[in-house]
């Protein structure tokens, strides 16, 4: 019918009215398009949304069962060598803050006389070599005695390592 009725008009008018249709078909073609390209992108932000939940839900899981079972430095140390988290701020069950604890001055400068932390630190910073580096600090973290040197080598050597894939 509507094409009778293009025909039906003849000359300028006829173009007039094929263009006002095909301006609407087009109009509508792109709601249709939007709207199948909105269900689409919702549902793999749902999908997403879903396996982001479930990462932290497992992760948060693991974090707390690790807490009941280690001192704070010791739960600090897991969760850096576990490749948890890059770092943890802990508190305990009344809300005071456990770990990092504010360490006495002696305590954060006896890294600096070390033969080993000044080699990895010269490996770091002079000669950016990042991943030498980062084995020493390891190695220093294994044969650490004291946890707050050994959570301080592993937090050393999980800064300068290359970034893996979570």
């Amino acid at each position: 019918m509507a094409l009778a009725l293009i025909v039906g008009l003849g000359g300028r008018r006829a173009h007039c009215v094929c263009a006002g249709f095909m301006n609407k078909a087009m109009d509508s073609e792109r709601l249709v398009v939007r709207q199948k390209l909105t269900e689409v992108y919702k549902g793999q932000l749902d999908v997403l949304r879903e396996k982001i939940q479930t990462h932290w839900r497992d992760k948060a899981r693991v974090l707390s069962q690790v807490g009941e079972q280690e001192s704070p430095a010791e739960v600090f140390a897991h969760v850096v060598r576990g490749d948890l988290a890059n770092s943890i701020v802990l508190y305990d069950s009344t809300g005071h803050l456990t770990y990092p604890t504010k360490a006495p001055p002696a305590v954060l400068g006896t890294n600096e006389g070390n033969v080993e932390w000044n080699a990895a630190q010269r490996l770091e910073y002079r000669q950016k070599d990042p991943v030498a580096a980062a084995a020493i600090y390891a190695e220093i973290a294994r044969r650490a005695v004291a946890a707050t040197a050994a959570a301080r080598a592993w937090q050393a050597q999980r800064a300068v390592s290359p970034r893996r894939d979570r």
